[in-house]
């Protein structure tokens, strides 16, 4: 054995003809998530050695397989001849080893891989990334930048402000990151700091270097120093320089430095002014105007600057002198009138001024002499100035003016004030006016009258009162006059009334007064009318009196019964109240009866000097018990549901609070929280939503203090019917059996329950009805009376009510042979087994395979039973088996239905997909003169979607024509466009995605019949055409025909030219497209000649027939027998359209797949044509020129691809793949090749988990 040890040549380990290294593995480096190859490259190494690689210090092998099923990251790559290069991808921290290559006789030295993983993103402690840190010296700070879980350890570096850290040097720590494998580091540096106000801004970063990294990581901070900030400077104002009131000044204070900048506020006398300041990068500053008021006369501002680095605000301040004049003066002393003659004191005294104002006096535009000024300072800045003037009052004047001036002798500016002094004499006496004495006015009428005084300073105060209490009028001067208005609304209490005005000032000690006295004619407010007694029963005596309150002049009385006047006693009048009268009068009713109860008795009373009357009443109160106004013993019907029933109780009785209770058969309704009945206040009884339990007798009893009555009514709800019957009955075969259908209902009219079944007639069957109860009689029980039966109960109110009733004929189970008895489903897939019985009791099915039971609880198969939702008898059963193993699952399958009654067993055969069966049973259903319908019955499909193909031929003929059955899975079809009189034979066939079946065993005739004859025109027999002579209209119908003639040669030339033309263009084009070929090829990115000659001849075929189901299976042209639209050309512009223009935009991808199932290579014709272009070709009849046409145009197609063809037969001088370019897509094949049409894809009935034809899981 030879071994390549460590330290070895590779020389000196490598014999002629023996395996040595011509390339040895060296150690190597990866990052996490890379890719690592470790070459191993050994000459000489036999065709049966096979490389092994080991893995770590215990050699552990990695396995002798390039693939390495063990290790899925690993492979081995390279020539297998010499080259076993081990590959790991996406390389992980396992993965970090040492390695070692050999072969029997050779084996290198051990190599390490080293997996280098990335750190973390880096931290420092206590602080996020990008914050700033707050100092305030001479404070340090600590920076700790950590970087883990790195493989090796970080290289980790300080900068401030971009520029290494090299007067500190920061402490580094090497700690184990604790992962499994005990190969991550941690790292973390420490940096102290001292900062100072010069570091203040500075951004310090610790930058993490990896060669696992493509770019270092960085993390930031930023150290924030704080200072104080500089002393404030107040501008704008020196102290000491006077400044006039309204002038404005603007004080600005600034501080600079500072970090964080001053807060800079302005006070006034101790009072903070603001709240607001501006900051720039330099320091901060308030700006203050002011608008110099007297109030800041010696008023103190103050500049305060603070910081959370000073432990006490900075401040300055400067004190303001203000000139200001006095604002008002104020006169005082003249408040009230005095007498002619009296002497009065003014004083005057002026607001705060700076300086002191000096104060005038002036009276008819003269100065007068007054006494020296009185100067005190003022509390808030300032003087105030006072003097005094005394005066004497002389002559009958009301009024004289004085006027004070206050003047601010260095602004000269002034403030004044004027005086008023009034003098006091007494009015006249007052006059009164508006009514004469012993006039006589009528109550209710508006009376105004006015009291006047004139003269008088100050004018008179006038006052009205009525018998000593006083009143308020309406007072108002004019000149010399005072008046006093007093509106009046006349009223009784105004007769003899002593209305009285006075009239007074500061100069009448006792007011002068004036009065009068009324004179009022009123009628009596009300007439009092009483009954003794209040109450009377039939029969009593009732005395009635009427007695008027007082009236001026007397009234006069009348009775009135119910609006008709009656005689009454005689009247007597007394004196009354406000000097009136009161007159009154007696009714007596002898023997009252019920019918006087609520007769209205009226007292009259009139006024002969007052159109007015006053009216009293009362209405006759007769005792008596209620009295029910609705018949007894009544009947009321309705319907049951919504709605609401009222059943009356009207009833009259004095007293008319009457009681009303009501009793549902003899017992009383309780109404307190029902919701069925409710009484509303007239006493009926409101039934709501009625059902069947209110029916019964209701009686209604009302009942007051004098007595009761009660009446009875019958109540009848209708409803519709409710049947009670079962759902299910079980009956034996061949016995009478009967069905019972039992209803409730509201009326239940004779043979109101009937009896049906869908599809079938029961006539045949007895019925019978009593109360209720509807029989269904069968005789001689049959399977088929099994099923699904209703019963119907309709008594004319809806709705009617049905019920399904399920009869069950037990019977054994019979098994459907109709379900087919062969499955077929492909290795790997799910396969359903179905097998499906009819019986009673209930069906259960088991399925056996090879004898033995199938065992159903294993995962490997699946059952379950289902029962028809029409026919309950019916049952069910599916065997689900999957993956289908083809070992196992395929073969005989046994069902076995059973009941309690017996058994029944079939048999179905799994077997694998396939081509579908021969169809069978077919035959001719129709012929016409130039169609020939089929049909047939299916074949076993194979366990795939399939359809069909008709074949068919003129007999004796041995081309055949195809055509596909449209829809896919239709089971008849219509064979058209045959010749009449002919004799034709077909056959059928299945296809699916798996192959063409076999032909129907057999072939069908059928003989077309004869082409109905056109009918024969009537020769000429008259002259006339109805009005028309018979020349004219013949000729005018030969130039018709002539016209016809000529266009239609016309259209021909201009269809010919155009073929021509697209022609032409076709070569041009395919010319073209030739260059760009041979231009590719020259360019040595082609594809093989082979692959080449192979795609472009397939185009063709295969290009849209990758689907088992496309036209290269029709077999006649489409135009004949298909259902396609064709322009005026005679062209499917829907084929050119839908295939090849996209053959022009997708690229068109090499195929080596040769033609097999359901493709066809015939000389490159058209597929269809293949197998009976001939036929068509011979026969006159069917052959046209437009498919002459059609074939030139093939042909040339196919000149075009073997153009092709040679110019790619030549090998390209590269080995390089050949790179589709859309330069070198063929041109487009002709439009009139139509039949290269997909056909719609069959596509599988999805698989459904619920219920299928009728059947319920």
């Amino acid at each position: 054995m030879l071994i390549r040890r460590k330290g070895d040549s590779v020389a000196s380990g490598t014999v002629h003809g023996q395996p040595g290294f011509a390339q040895e593995p060296v150690d190597t480096t990866v990052a996490e998530g890379g890719e690592a190859i470790i070459h191993c490259v050994i000459d000489n190494l036999d065709a049966s050695a096979r490389v092994l690689w080991t893995k770590g210090s215990t050699n552990t092998p990695l396995g002798l397989d390039r693939d390495m099923p063990g290790f899925p990251r690993y492979t081995i790559i390279g020539d297998p001849a010499r080259e076993a290069n081990l590959r790991i991808v996406n390389a992980q921290l396992e993965d970090d080893d040492t390695y070692r290559c050999q072969v029997p006789g050779l084996r290198s030295d051990e190599v390490t891989l080293t997996v280098q993983v990335p750190p973390d993103p880096p931290t420092i402690d206590d602080h996020e990334n990008g914050t700033r840190i707050t100092v305030d010296p001479p404070a340090a700070v600590t920076l700790t930048c950590r970087a883990n879980n790195a493989r090796p350890e970080v290289v980790i570096t300080w900068l401030k402000n971009g520029e290494p850290v090299l007067y500190l040097t920061p402490t580094t720590v090497v700690a184990d990151a604790g992962d499994p494998l005990g190969k991550k580091k941690n790292l973390a540096s420490t940096l102290m700091l001292n900062p100072e106000k010069e570091d203040n801004g500075a951004e310090y970063k610790c930058l993490v270097e990896h060669p696992a990294l493509i770019r270092p990581y960085f993390v930031t901070v930023v150290v924030n120093v704080r200072f104080p900030p500089g002393p404030p400077l107040i501008t704008g104002y020196q102290q000491g320089v006077a400044v006039r009131q309204g002038d404005v000044v603007a004080l600005d204070c600034a501080s600079r430095g500072g970090n964080p900048l001053a807060e800079v506020y302005w006070w006034k006398n101790g009072v903070q002014m603001d709240h607001s300041y501006i900051t720039d990068g330099a320091g901060a500053r308030n700006t203050l105007p002011i608008t110099v008021g007297y109030s800041d006369n010696n008023a103190v501002y103050k500049c305060q600057v603070s910081s959370v680095v000073l432990p006490e605000p900075l401040t300055a301040q400067v004190q303001f002198t203000v000139y200001f004049p006095p604002a008002y003066v104020n006169i005082t002393g003249h408040e009230n009138m005095v007498n002619s003659g009296a002497t009065l004191t003014l004083q005057c005294t002026s607001a705060n001024s700076n300086p002191s104002a000096s104060i005038s006096w002036y009276t008819g535009g003269q100065q007068v002499s007054s006494s020296n000024d009185v100067v005190v300072p003022a509390p808030n800045g300032g003087f105030i100035t006072s003097q005094n003037l005394t005066i004497t009052v002389i002559g009958q004047t009301d009024s004289m003016d004085y006027m004070c001036q206050a003047t601010n002798l260095e602004l000269y500016e002034y403030a004044n004030a004027v005086a008023t002094v009034n003098v006091m004499y007494p009015p006249g006496r007052p006059l009164i006016s508006g009514y004469e004495e012993d006039e006589e006015v009528k109550a209710g009428n508006l009376l105004r009258l006015t009291c006047i005084a004139v003269g008088g300073n100050p004018l008179a105060t006038l006052t009205w009162q009525k018998n000593g209490e006083e009143l308020e009028g309406d007072y108002g001067t004019s000149g010399q006059l005072a008046t006093n208005e007093l509106p009046l609304i006349l009223k009784q209490t105004d007769n003899k009334a002593n209305y009285s005005c006075s009239a007074s000032n500061q100069a009448t000690p006792t007011p002068l007064v004036t009065q009068v006295s009324l004179d009022v004619l009123f009628p009596p407010e009300r007439v009092f009318v009483t009954a003794e007694p209040p109450q009377s029963r039939e029969g009593d005596r009732v005395l009635v009196k009427c007695r008027t309150a007082s009236s001026s002049p007397a009234s006069v009385l009348s009775w009135w019964r119910d609006g008709v006047p009656i005689d009454g006693g005689e009247a007597v009048v007394e004196p009354s109240d406000n000097s009136g009268f009161s007159t009154s009068s007696e009714l007596v009713i002898e023997n009252v009866s019920l019918s006087d109860n609520g007769r209205v008795f009226l007292c009259r009373a009139k006024n002969d000097l007052i159109v007015e009357a006053v009216n009293d009443g009362l209405i006759m109160d007769v005792r008596f018990k209620p009295q029910i106004s609705i018949a007894d013993q009544v009947t009321i019907s309705t319907r049951e549901g919504p709605g609401l029933q009222i059943l009356n109780c009207t009833a009259t009785g004095n007293p008319e609070a009457l009681t009303y209770v009501w009793h549902q058969n003899d017992a009383p309704i309780a109404l307190e929280g029902n919701t069925r009945f409710t009484v509303n206040e007239a006493g009926s009884l409101f039934v709501h939503n009625a059902t069947r339990t209110e029916v019964g007798k209701y009686m209604c009893v009302v009942s007051n203090e004098e007595g009761s009555s009660n009446i009875t009514i019958t109540f009848n709800v209708q409803y519709s019917p409710i049947i009670s019957t079962g759902d299910q009955v079980v009956i034996n075969l061949f016995s009478i059996s009967e069905l019972a259908c039992e209803a409730d209902a509201s009326p239940k009219p004779e043979g109101f329950i009937r009896w049906s079944r869908e599809g079938f007639d029961l006539s045949a069957h007895q019925t019978e009805y009593s109360e209720g109860r509807g029989i269904l009689r069968i005789l001689n029980v049959s399977k088929a009376d099994g099923g699904l039966y209703t019963c119907t109960a309709d008594n004319g109110i809806a709705p009617a009510s049905t019920k399904n009733i399920q009869v069950v004929v037990q019977f054994v189970p019979e098994i459907d042979r109709t379900v087919p008895n062969k499955v077929a489903q492909s290795i790997g897939q799910l396969a359903v087994l179905r097998c499906r019985a009819e019986g009673a009791p209930v069906v259960r099915f088991k399925w056996f395979q090879g004898g033995s039971e199938v065992n159903v609880t294993s995962d490997h198969y699946t059952f379950d039973t289902r029962q028809d939702l029409t026919y309950s008898n019916r049952y069910e059963s599916r065997l689900y088996i999957g993956p289908v193993n083809e070992v196992f699952d395929y073969g005989t399958y046994v069902c076995k239905a059973y009941n309690d009654l017996g058994e029944t067993t079939v048999s179905v055969q799994l077997e694998q997909t396939s081509a579908p069966e021969a169809p069978f049973d077919l035959k001719v259903d129709q012929i016409q003169h130039n169609s020939v319908k089929l049909s047939w019955k299916p074949g076993f499909d194979g366990g795939r979607p399939q359809t069909f193909q008709v074949r068919f031929n003129q007999k004796g003929e041995l081309q055949y024509q195809y055509v596909d059955v449209v829809p896919p899975n239709a089971t008849s079809y219509a064979v058209t466009n045959l010749n009449p009189e002919t004799d034709y034979e077909f056959t059928v066939r299945g296809r699916n995605d798996l192959g063409t079946g076999t032909y129907f065993l057999g072939i069908v005739s059928a003989t077309t019949k004869i082409a109905p004859s056109k009918p024969i025109a009537p020769g000429p027999t008259g002259i006339l055409v109805g009005n028309i002579p018979l020349y004219l209209f013949l000729l005018v119908t030969f130039l018709s025909l002539l016209s016809c003639v000529f266009i239609n040669i016309f259209l021909v030339c201009c269809l010919v030219k155009r073929r021509s033309s697209k022609k032409r263009n076709l070569a041009k084009n395919s010319d073209v497209k030739l260059k760009k070929i041979e231009t590719v090829h020259s360019d040595k990115e082609s594809m093989t000649a082979t692959e080449t000659l192979d795609s472009l001849s397939r185009r063709d075929q295969s290009e849209y027939s990758k689907d088992p189901y496309s036209d290269d299976e029709r077999s006649y042209d489409s135009r004949r027998y298909g259902d396609r639209r064709y322009d005026d050309d005679g062209f499917s512009d829907r084929a050119y359209s839908d295939q090849y223009d996209d053959s022009e935009r997708r690229p068109v991808t090499p195929s080596r797949r040769e033609p097999g199932s359901g493709y066809h290579n015939a000389g490159y014709r058209p597929p269809s044509y293949s197998a009976s272009w001939d036929s068509f070709a011979r026969t006159p009849s069917v052959m046209t020129d437009l498919m002459s046409e059609d074939q030139e145009e093939r042909d040339y197609a196919d000149q075009l691809r073997r153009k092709q063809a040679q110019l790619t037969s030549a090998p390209p001088s590269t080995g390089k793949p050949y790179e589709y370019q859309s330069s070198v897509t063929p041109s487009p094949v002709p439009s009139s090749l139509g039949n290269f049409v997909q056909l719609t894809k069959a596509r599988p009935a999805d698989s459904q988990a619920g219920s299928e034809e009728g059947f319920l899981v």
